[in-house]
């Protein structure tokens, strides 16, 4: 699962480089304005794919979380009754609500690294691990609760799973 967790992020990441140097490439007049116009595509590519690798990162986790669950449940938990997950509504809002404070939330950073080098960095830092803890734990405890009571656990635990 790491593996090919590695190879969809690279594919992604690959993709969204080599389009935006493609595209950028061939909306612009070809020669040196072209090639500027590409090379510069290819840098923000780039730059859009390391901004968007914590959102990339969470739905390949989120690919792969059902199928770790259920071995872990099955080695470590087996007198477990089956999941009864919280509605696919609760977990696609919740899904959303994060992605979207995840997006404010690292747009802040990005600003503040521009003013503040090494702060914005540390706070860019601070984002992705509270949204990696926060989104895997919720998603997990929805598996087997409502998402009122999977926040609320999780709130009960906020600074072990942030760190």
């Amino acid at each position: 699962m790491l593996l090919e967790s590695v190879l969809l992020s690279a594919l992604c990441f690959g993709g969204l480089v080599f389009g935006a140097i493609w595209l950028v490439h061939h909306l612009v007049a070809h020669g040196s304005l072209g090639w500027f116009a590409g090379a510069l595509g290819g840098l923000l590519g780039v730059l859009a794919a390391v901004w968007l690798f914590v959102p990339i990162a969470l739905v390949i986790a989120g690919l792969f979380l059902e199928p770790v669950c259920r071995a872990v449940e099955r080695r470590w938990y087996p007198e477990l009754p089956p999941p009864q997950p919280a509605s696919l509504i609760a977990q696609s809002g919740d899904l959303l609500v994060l992605g979207l404070q995840v997006l404010l939330l690292s747009v802040v950073a990005f600003f503040l690294s521009l003013i503040f080098p090494g702060v914005g960095h540390i706070l860019g830092w601070l984002v992705t691990a509270w949204a990696f803890g926060r989104g895997l734990f919720a998603a997990v405890a929805m598996r087997r609760m409502i998402r009122r009571q999977a926040l609320g656990r999780y709130s009960a635990n906020r600074a072990p799973v942030l760190l």
